[in-house]
């Protein structure tokens, strides 16, 4: 009796053996035919985007904008972590003439947002009325905005525009230059100027924030190449 259950035992425990060998050798053979697949987290694809234009006409003035809490107001904020905010200052450093209670007030009041780059109107949204200067709509935080995505996936977002100006619909295909709109004072602005940021997808705060670099450019009257304004530099087409 004692010889027949040794013998159970031992060809259990071979079965045993054979079975843990061929889901070793399973596993092995798993991992080995999977591709070699070495591409970099999502959040570093998407660490820049590559924009033919600046979003303007002139000579405009960053606000904010930069990489640290004292440039940027932004920063840390999800999707808006290198927004930049533009406004037009005068050769006094101010943004508007007179006491600043009206949005005609503002240098930038009106001026005509461009497209950054080619590609097709993921989002339009108008009809918000803009502010009085020192008001803000929390309600409606990018106001009205256009939102274009390019061929590469990443999305540019031009927000607070002025109420009636936008002209591009959802699914419009546009170049680097084309007119979307006109600066204005809508959603949750205290005074008119452009709110700028690249995301990595369409939609409100979707995705992850993207660092703009602008192909050509002048930084305080001086050519760059590939850069990213930072806040109280001037920057111009």
């Amino acid at each position: 009796m004692g010889d027949v259950s040794q013998k159970m035992k031992s060809i259990t425990i071979f079965i045993s053996g054979l079975i843990i060998g061929f889901i070793a050798l399973f596993i092995w053979a798993w991992i080995k035919i999977q591709p070699d697949v070495k591409a970099e987290p999502t959040k570093t694809n998407y660490s820049n985007a590559r924009l033919s234009k600046v979003p303007f006409e002139g000579e405009w003035f960053v606000f904010w904008g930069g990489e640290t809490p004292e440039q940027n107001a932004h920063h840390g904020i999800g999707v808006q972590n290198f927004a930049l905010d533009l406004v037009i200052h005068s050769k006094e450093e101010k943004s508007h003439k007179f006491d600043g209670r009206k949005n005609e007030d503002y240098y930038c009041w009106n001026k005509d947002i461009l497209a950054a780059h080619e590609g097709k109107v993921v989002v339009s949204v108008d009809g918000i009325p803009d502010n009085i200067p020192g008001k803000m709509n929390p309600q409606m935080v990018y106001g009205n905005v256009v939102m274009i995505q390019d061929s590469l996936g990443f999305v540019s977002v031009y927000a607070h525009l002025k109420n009636g100006s936008v002209s591009k619909r959802v699914g419009d295909l546009v170049s680097a230059g084309d007119r979307l709109g006109s600066c204005g004072n809508s959603g949750n602005s205290s005074e008119p100027h452009l709110h700028f940021h690249v995301q990595s997808e369409s939609g409100f705060e979707s995705g992850l924030s993207i660092r703009p670099l602008f192909d050509k450019l002048k930084i305080n009257g001086l050519p760059r190449e590939s850069y990213y304004p930072i806040k109280s530099e001037r920057i111009s087409p």
